[in-house]
């Protein structure tokens, strides 16, 4: 089954669980929802029920006027509670309890009424100097309608508290069976969520791990690896691409290995073709520029000087492409031990302090007796150092400045030789390490070199297990820098 069929029928099937399971969470919501306005309706009821039998008490004590109003509007307003429970939906045991309370609403009514009648026909009695018996006839009816109102008003609260234990027990029932649903809907959208990413994982994640962990182990180095085709779907397709991607890339590597291969032995056996002759003829040239074989005119002299020079820049070159050429056929492995920082930086700023002092260049050196030993080869750390140092020295102009320091970086020891150069603008800074560039501009012009001196010192830094990166800015120098591991790593 495709990939876009499967994912579309477990996307249908987790949409219509999720609204199923929406749809019944949503109803006991909603039932929920009944129950409680249903209680809030009860606790007025009850509420108003027990104030009312309150105010019947003390209007049958006291009889004010502002007592029997405030007992006709708590009347009026337990008869609007009650007219709207009415309305909404009641167990059998709740309604039955409701009626009991009306037919007590009504004969409290009544036997108020009937009250209010006494009251008025012995006012009139007594004021019109009615007869004895007449009035003690009206005081032994009042007697019986009080009793009979305080008896509707006491059963309406025992009634109406009654209702509220009702109700209050079916909200609990209906809370338990709410919980239950939903406790239920949690546990089956869980079980249904664990199967649809059992399935999901299965269908699409185990591919996409195989590819990724093919990826993971190519980009290593192994490209012989190839990425386990697990079904016949799109992934599958792409695993096969995969695949045949990674054969290519393979074919390649082995064929540029090949070149790089060629490309080492014809540079290697060039450059020691090249290298006695060129001994030869600087050796001439040496002797005659010093007037060895005879006297020369002063031009010849300074023909003979740039013949000279000329050669020592070759034989540099030289020097550098045998040197790359054996750092790639591992023919210069380090030799790891404990070395002093001073030593090979003294030593650096001794062979070099002649160069920098034709263009009035300062050289210092700021290592503290705080920075340790470090883990190096310290044949690797003169070239490194020469390297810089030099290069620095090639791109200050007259009178600047060159330092070279060191400190310590977190777990490591850092070297920085920081020039006030003419620096390197930011988009040739990422490839400064790259062989035979240069970084192109007017001062290209003016300064010799075959691109190679970096590109040497990347090598050797990472053959130690060190990093190395530069840092300028376009006319105020450049700082490269490098790490190396210290001493007591080799102890520990």
């Amino acid at each position: 089954m495709r990939v876009r069929t499967s994912l579309a029928l477990l996307s249908a099937s987790f949409v219509v669980l999720l609204a199923a399971t929406g749809a019944l969470m949503s109803l006991t919501f909603r039932i929920m929802g009944e129950q409680t306005s249903l209680a809030a309706h009860s606790d007025l009821i009850v509420r108003d029920t027990f104030e009312l039998n309150i105010l019947t008490y003390e209007y049958l004590m006291h009889r004010e006027a502002r007592m029997r109003e405030q007992w006709k509007r708590k009347y009026r307003s337990l008869g609007n509670v009650l007219h709207d429970m009415e309305r909404r939906p009641l167990s059998t045991e709740v309604a039955a309890r409701m009626e009991e309370i009306d037919v007590e609403y009504r004969a409290l009514g009544r036997s108020f009424s009937q009250l209010m009648e006494i009251f008025t026909r012995r006012a009139s009695l007594t004021a019109g100097g009615g007869n004895t018996a007449e009035i003690e006839v009206s005081r032994d009816l009042e007697k019986r309608v009080t009793a009979q109102a305080l008896m509707a008003s006491q059963r309406i609260a025992l009634e109406a508290f009654a209702a509220s234990a009702l109700i209050e027990n079916s909200m609990s029932r209906t809370r338990r069976k709410a919980n239950a649903i939903m406790l239920a809907c949690v546990i089956g959208f869980g079980a249904f969520s664990s199967v649809f990413s059992f399935v999901l994982v299965r269908a699409i994640m185990r591919p996409v791990r195989d590819l990724t962990e093919g990826a993971r182990i190519i980009g290593g180095g192994n490209l012989a690896h190839r990425v386990r085709i697990r079904t016949k779907n799109e992934l599958g397709e792409l695993a096969a691409a995969f695949n045949d991607m990674s054969e290519r890339r393979q074919r390649g590597e082995e064929e540029l290995r090949r070149l790089n291969e060629m490309k080492s032995r014809f540079l290697s056996t060039v450059s020691h073709e090249f290298r006695t002759p060129l001994t030869i003829i600087r050796s001439y040239g040496d002797i005659m520029a010093k007037k060895r074989m005879g006297g020369l005119t002063e031009d010849q002299r300074e023909m003979l000087l740039a013949m000279v020079r000329h050669t020592d820049y070759l034989t540099s070159m030289v020097e550098n492409i045998l040197d790359l050429a054996k750092i790639d056929a591992g023919g210069m492995q380090p030799s790891m031990g404990t070395v002093d920082l001073n030593e090979p930086v003294q030593d650096s700023i001794s062979r070099l302090s002649s160069l920098a002092s034709g263009k009035h260049i300062a050289l210092k050196v700021d290592i503290p007796a705080t920075v340790p030993d470090v883990l190096a080869d310290e044949e690797f750390l003169h070239p490194i150092l020469d390297n810089l140092v030099s290069n620095a020295i090639k791109f200050t102009p007259e009178k600047g400045t060159i330092t070279v320091r060191a400190r310590t970086a977190e777990d490591r020891v850092q070297v920085d030789v920081e020039d006030t150069g003419i620096g390197i603008p930011p988009e040739h800074l990422s490839n400064v390490f790259d062989e035979f560039r240069r970084v192109p501009g007017k001062q290209e012009l003016r300064t010799r070199g075959g691109g190679l001196g970096l590109a040497i010192v990347k090598r050797l830094v990472e053959e130690q297990g060190g990093s190395v990166w530069a840092k300028s800015e376009v006319g105020k120098g450049s700082t490269f820098s490098f790490t190396l591991a210290p001493a007591s790593r080799q102890e520990a």
